[in-house]
């Protein structure tokens, strides 16, 4: 189906998200049987000017802008004194149109008003937002489109912008959709839809073009793109406007590529890509990073997702820092671990399963004390990784170029961690096991007095450090700690770090079977819940639903009066914990009741404010809403 193609069904305007990746979605704003794609690019009419040929939707002023054998299939968005509508702004918003408020954006007056457009009663779309205006209080009055009014003004200061996008965002939630006027270029699109905007426009690239500016890889630059064979898209091709064409297919590349990284959930790392082409795309990250961390926290996922560390920034990703914050917050290394064993870490996640891990393993087991003795993993950009956490996102989903060149800012986190989590610890024995760690961590332990054994010398898997780990290890006189309590220890620390520290409680007086990373929690011949490597954290069971519900508040979804019989709809949710966020574990209550659990599609404010879309994937479910605890079903596979 073509992208503005009839959707057969006429209805109410709509939004509905698709796919989402930090604060960018893919999705699609219907109006009648029309849509159009977030996100979104206008292309301006500027001189009868053909538009990209798989452009979607394009900005024009007046009827004489447009061509109309270029506009078939394509969205316009337009003034309000156009004649195109014809008095009637709602049927034409219905056939494929949306209106803007009064300001025109060719003139150069890119400053709006607080004004929008009465449809008949059917509510209204846009509103433009100045700060000089009250901007609260327009923000809060539930339209479906918002204009940046100030973006270009905003724009001229990197920190500025930031706050204006995350501000508004914060205030009118995640329903409707965020214009940002006259700033996109193909250099900072990337950027911009990062930071939550949903819709775009083309002026800026075009006055660039003006200027003589050419985008060649997503880099600004003076040179002629149509000489020296540097490109052969269809605008250096022609015979005319080469460099306007060409930006504006830049434009439209660039959009369809962040389109497909959102998909793929990779956009972060085109973030930090295209953070170096300009010294303002590197203070804008720096500033959404650093000045509005919880923002983006909110809505980073922890679904696995492979994440490609590549670049300083990587130490700033969102999913990573709530990682190390949660390791500092919620982690506390179990009371039967004796010996903490610093290893680097591998190519292979997680960990256990890498052939140099395996020589580790070796030496552990053929002591008497292997299950008192843990391991904690040195690494970046995550700091340290403790066992039993290895499963979980990030720690079993990055890739990171390893060249033993460790930046201060690398070094800083390991530290950190690595001494909070030995001050937390009881254990009696500290051994560094280290390659190009060793320098550091070693340094740092002598600075905090922590006593502790070289074996490694700076080779782990050299036969002769692997001896001497063995050595140390079979000297050391076991303490009764044994495979069971392990395995029960691992099984609270997974729970703390998922739900919090109330979260040990599933496991309290429980049995936990198996073998790591395979963990069974039982009370009496009951399940409560599971741990597996593919998953990496705890999936519950209905009984486990109900021991954990009235320890973690922030991971319960209440929805309507209503038998839940499949995957749980953002319409159906009345409240949603502020902690959820996409992938985690959630349990679903009924008027009190437990109606099942499973796993977040969308945060807890998604939840909240949405009306479309999957809230939670149900794996368990009761049979309605007042049965017996006992009885309840595996969702159906999707």
């Amino acid at each position: 189906m073509h992208p503005l193609q009839h959707t057969g069904r006429p209805s109410a305007r709509r939004l509905e998200i698709e796919e989402r990746a930090f604060a960018a979605r893919n999705g699609r704003y219907v109006t009648g049987a029309r849509f159009f794609r977030i996100p979104a690019v206008l292309f301006a009419s500027v001189s009868k000017e053909i538009f990209p040929g798989d452009a979607e939707t394009v900005l024009t002023e007046r009827r004489t802008d447009l061509d109309v054998s270029q506009m078939e299939g394509k969205f316009l968005f337009t003034a309000p004194e156009n004649s195109l509508l014809e008095g009637n702004k709602q049927s034409y918003i219905a056939d494929g149109a949306v209106c803007l408020p009064s300001y025109i954006p060719f003139s150069g007056r890119l400053k709006g008003v607080a004004q929008s457009i009465d449809h008949s009663g059917e509510g209204e779309v846009f509103v433009s937002i100045s700060e000089d205006d009250e901007m609260e209080k327009e923000l809060r009055s539930g339209r479906e489109i918002y204009v940046m009014a100030d973006a270009v003004s905003a724009a001229a200061f990197p920190d500025a912008m930031a706050r204006a996008v995350t501000g508004m965002r914060k205030i009118i939630g995640w329903k409707p959709l965020i214009y940002c006027q006259g700033v996109a270029t193909p250099s900072n699109l990337a950027l911009l839809i990062y930071s939550g905007i949903d819709i775009v426009d083309s002026l800026a690239t075009d006055i660039d073009s003006a200027r003589g500016i050419a985008y060649i890889d997503g880099i600004p630059s003076l040179t002629d793109p149509s000489q020296n064979n540097l490109c052969h898209c269809a605008g250096c091709k022609g015979e005319r406007d080469k460099l306007f064409r060409h930006n504006r297919l830049a434009l439209l590349d660039e959009l369809n590529r962040i389109r497909m990284d959102i998909s793929l959930g990779r956009i972060r790392e085109r973030v930090e890509r295209v953070a170096t082409f300009t010294p303002w795309n590197a203070a804008f990250l720096r500033h959404l990073d650093i000045d509005h961390y919880s923002y983006f926290e909110s809505v980073a996922g922890n679904a696995p997702t492979m994440i490609q560390a590549i670049t300083e920034a990587s130490l700033r990703r969102p999913d990573i820092v709530r990682y190390v914050e949660r390791v500092r917050s919620r982690y506390t290394p179990p009371s039967c671990m004796r010996v903490a064993l610093l290893v680097p870490c591998s190519h292979r996640k997680p960990y256990f399963r890498s052939r140099s891990h395996r020589h580790f393993y070796d030496a552990i087991l053929s002591s008497a004390i292997a299950p008192s003795v843990h391991i904690l993993t040195i690494t970046s950009p995550l700091g340290i990784v403790p066992e039993e956490l290895e499963t979980v996102f990030p720690a079993a989903h990055y890739d990171i170029p390893v060249t033993g060149i460790w930046s201060e800012d690398e070094k800083a986190r390991s530290v950190s961690m690595l001494l909070e989590i030995l001050k937390k610890g009881k254990y009696t024995t500290v051994i560094s096991h280290l390659e190009d760690e060793r320098a550091f961590i070693n340094s740092a332990l002598e600075s905090s007095d922590v006593e502790f054994l070289d074996t490694s010398m700076g080779r782990t898997r050299d036969r002769e450090s692997l001896r001497r780990l063995s050595r140390e290890l079979s000297s050391i006189t076991p303490d009764g700690a044994g495979w069971k309590e392990r395995n029960t220890a691992f099984a609270e620390s997974v729970c703390a770090y998922q739900f919090g520290d109330r979260g040990r409680e599933l496991v309290s007086g429980a049995d936990v079977r198996g073998r790591y990373p395979y963990l069974r929690i039982i009370s009496g011949e009951t399940q409560l819940g599971m741990l597996t490597e593919e998953r990496g954290v705890i999936s519950l069971t209905i009984e486990g639903a109900e021991r954990l519900c009235p320890h973690i508040p922030g991971y319960l979804v209440e929805t309507g009066n209503f038998e839940l019989k499949g995957n749980l709809f953002a319409a159906g949710v009345e409240s949603a914990g502020k902690e959820i966020r996409v992938g985690d574990e959630v349990i679903v209550m009924t008027g009190g009741s437990i109606a099942g659990v499973g796993v977040a599609r969308m945060s807890g404010r998604e939840m909240e404010e949405l009306e479309r879309g999957e809230a939670v994937r149900m794996r368990h479910y009761r049979r309605n809403s007042t049965v017996d605890g006992n009885r309840y079903v595996s969702a159906p596979s999707p």
